[in-house]
């Protein structure tokens, strides 16, 4: 803040926060999420190639019987078709480029400070947010969910702790599932 500031009443200061602390938890939420989708992406290209590396081997064929041989075969080849048409690895790194993107905002709203920003760096943080998440794409909301539940844990916020369907678990990173009214994980926790 300049000298020149106009002094902030209690009301403003604690907008200003508010505003503040939503933008660095969608960034941070969106890093987390980009992340873990990258990771995942990056790790099932990497078993496709090993798959093939492995299937492909002369050692293989040679204990192998002519049934093995074929199954492993197709097993190769719908690997990599399904490597070729998903664009793991093109995926993976779009990600990476996503949140490498929230990273650097986050950066930038804690370089700020804590009491030296303005409402108009709050516009410039929303904008540069919004900027960003035009270029993601359709989010997974099981994932968005289990992210969401990660960063309450953190903060040790247990009543915004959501439950999620072991099928949402197991299938958050491949599928999207219908909103549904959440149901607390802790229903037991004071609200």
């Amino acid at each position: 803040m300049s000298s020149t500031a106009v002094p902030k009443n209690d009301v403003e200061e604690g907008w200003l926060w508010d505003k503040r602390e939503g933008i660095l938890t969608r960034a941070e939420l969106s890093t987390l999420y980009h992340r873990k989708l990258e990771r995942v992406l990056s790790r099932t290209d990497r078993l496709i190639k090993l798959l093939s590396l492995i299937g492909g081997s002369a050692a293989i064929a040679r204990v192998a019987t002519t049934d093995v041989i074929v199954a492993i075969g197709l097993t190769i080849a719908i690997a990599n078709g399904l490597g070729l048409v998903m664009a793991f690895a093109d995926r993976s790194r779009k990600h990476a480029e996503l949140a490498s993107s929230f990273k650097l905002l986050e950066r930038e709203i804690v370089a700020a400070g804590e009491r030296d920003f303005t409402e108009r760096d709050l516009n410039q943080w929303e904008a540069s947010l919004r900027e960003i998440e035009a270029g993601e794409p359709p989010d997974l909301s099981a994932l968005v969910r289990i992210c969401q539940n990660e960063q309450a844990l953190a903060r040790g916020d247990l009543k915004h702790v959501y439950r999620i369907h072991w099928y949402e678990r197991a299938f958050a990173f491949w599928f999207d599932f219908p909103a549904r009214k959440l149901e607390p994980a802790f229903p037991d926790e004071p609200k």
